[in-house]
C-alpha cells in the first residue's frame, strides 16, 4: 500500500487502480484494498465501479464501505436525473 499511497499523493489514480487491480487479479484480496479502489474509482468519476468495490468491501466486512456505497447510490441517482434533464 505504501507504493500506491504514492501514486495518491502525486495524483496519479490511474496509475494506482492499475497497480491494485493487477495485486487483486494475483490473489491478493483484502476488504481495504477494495475500499481504496473504490475511493480511487470514485475521484475518477467512475461511480458504478466506484459502487462495486464498495459492496464488494462491504461483503469482505469493511464496515466503513457501507457509507460509501450508499454515497455513491446518491451520486448515481443525481447522475441519472442530469441525463433524463438533458433529453428533453
Amino acid at each position: 500500500m505504501k507504493r500506491v499511497k504514492k501514486m495518491i499523493e502525486k495524483f496519479d489514480y490511474w496509475s494506482a487502480i492499475e497497480y491494485m487491480e493487477k495485486e487483486l487479479n494475483e490473489g491478493k484480496i483484502k476488504g481495504d484494498y477494495f475500499l481504496e479502489l473504490g475511493h480511487l474509482y470514485r475521484g475518477v468519476g467512475e461511480i458504478k465501479k466506484a459502487r462495486d468495490y464498495y459492496k464488494r468491501a462491504m461483503e469482505l466486512g469493511v464496515n466503513e464501505a457501507e457509507e460509501f456505497e450508499k454515497l455513491t447510490e446518491i451520486l448515481l441517482r443525481g447522475k441519472e436525473k442530469t441525463e433524463d434533464k438533458n433529453e428533453i
